[in-house]
């Protein structure tokens, strides 16, 4: 018995590592040909070729995309998301937040920590806290509505939502979009891992994400994620 589970944890580690180390090769290449295929796309004159271009560089930036995410999921299978050294995530969302709206400026995020809340001390890979909370903006930029804010709210007792306006269906069954390659009713690229990344994450630091659908201000459906992280020691 002992030698299976030994045997089954080999092959599992084999799987993961031929992931990530796949997914770690392609990144040069993919990035390259991307490059190369921007300035073709700039020297091309005639509609169709244009339009043509556009649909491989569409097709490149996708497969991009998916190979980060499948890189942040073979991170996440090993692990590293648990840490015995507390860092600040008040002060680490505050930049994750200006950092992404830096990157994606037509996005627009509220930051709502609780009144006089001037730190959140808990136990966790900073790295693997930024994959997760990254993973919730970039589904919220993708998936809510255009013109609506994205809202990001800290609770004192270390509770983090982050919230957005959607506009299509949602599944009644929320959970269900924990799953790989799970997306909702839309025709927006996506990787269909960001919150499956963001679930494996959040449990290894012993923390838990809950889905829910929220009514918005202006009676609009949202989407809400609630993250919920232990105080250290607890």
């Amino acid at each position: 018995m002992n030698t299976l589970l030994g045997r089954l944890k080999l092959a599992l580690q084999a799987e993961r590592d031929l992931a990530a180390n796949s997914a770690h090769e392609l990144r040069t290449p993919l990035a390259g040909a991307l490059a190369q295929m921007e300035l073709l796309a700039d020297q091309l004159t005639e509609p169709d070729d244009r339009s043509r271009s556009d649909r491989v560089l569409e097709a490149l930036r996708r497969l991009s995309l998916m190979l980060e995410k499948l890189l942040q999921l073979s991170r996440a299978e090993a692990g590293i998301g648990a840490s015995s050294t507390s860092v600040d995530l008040l002060a680490l969302v505050k930049l994750l937040v200006e950092s992404f709206q830096r990157s994606h400026q037509t996005a627009t995020i509220e930051l709502r920590p609780s009144p006089g809340q001037s730190v959140l001390m808990r136990a966790v890979d900073p790295d693997a806290f930024a994959i997760a909370f990254n993973n919730l903006l970039e589904n919220a930029a993708r998936y809510g509505t255009a013109e609506r804010p994205i809202t990001v709210a800290i609770s004192a007792d270390g509770r983090i939502t982050v919230t957005n306006a959607v506009s299509v269906p949602l599944d009644p069954d929320l959970d269900v979009y924990r799953a790989r390659f799970r997306r909702g009713q839309t025709s927006k690229p996506g990787s269909g891992l960001g919150l499956a990344i963001v679930d494996k994450l959040i449990a290894q630091m012993d923390g838990t994400m809950i889905l829910r659908t929220v009514k918005l201000p202006d009676e609009r459906t949202g989407f809400e994620c609630e993250l919920s992280l232990p105080p250290p020691n607890q």
